[in-house]
């Protein structure tokens, strides 16, 4: 059995009568082997691209609600 991990979606673009076009979700929980806090987010599309704009609106919320940002490779 897999382990369950709460998540939270912190920002929405499009309208819910249209459908939303893409998602930030936010994850964090506590590493308790290092007794570390492991943070994740996540842009969901239902495109392949995401129009720059809308990233930047994300990452902006991300910064604004303390989200650390630090990753080799945000676009992975």
């Amino acid at each position: 059995m897999g382990l369950s991990v709460p998540y939270w979606i912190v920002a929405l673009e499009g309208l819910p009568s249209h459908g939303y076009k893409a998602a930030l979700v936010y994850t964090c929980m506590e590493d308790l082997v290092v007794g570390a806090i492991e943070q994740s987010f996540f842009v969901l599309s239902r495109t392949p691209t995401i129009q720059p704009e809308i990233l930047e609106r994300f990452i902006n919320v991300a910064v604004s609600l303390g989200i650390d940002l630090e990753c080799e490779n945000p676009f992975l």
